[in-house]
């Protein structure tokens, strides 16, 4: 899976959760369901809806999560530094914007 593929599944699961920013960091609440209001992140929530389980909001959680949906390591990194919004400059800048304009938050 690369990055387009990746953007076009998260289209596709967006209104399975309820999506917003916090913190500079994109989150999913998770709306029903044993795990109802547990908060993922679009890498755990994308690898949640594929049936892969229930993973935590941290870093190792989401590489391997990532790992799962067939995400490269590099690719896994890039996109958890967008979502945490650690960073405000040049690719994790546009990554976050195209996660936000997918799930339009």
């Amino acid at each position: 899976m690369n990055y387009t593929d990746f953007f076009d599944r998260l289209v596709n699961i967006s209104d399975s959760y309820h999506w917003s920013v916090e913190n500079n960091r994109v989150v999913a609440k998770i709306r029903s369901g044993p795990n109802r209001g547990q908060t993922l992140n679009p890498i755990t929530a994308l690898a949640h809806k594929s049936g892969f389980g229930f993973f935590s909001n941290n870093k190792a959680d989401t590489e391997y999560a990532g790992s799962l949906l067939g995400l490269t390591r590099h690719c896994t990194r890039s996109l958890y530094s967008a979502i945490v919004g650690t960073k405000n400059r040049g690719n994790t800048q546009v990554i976050r914007g195209r996660i936000r304009s997918a799930l339009e938050v």
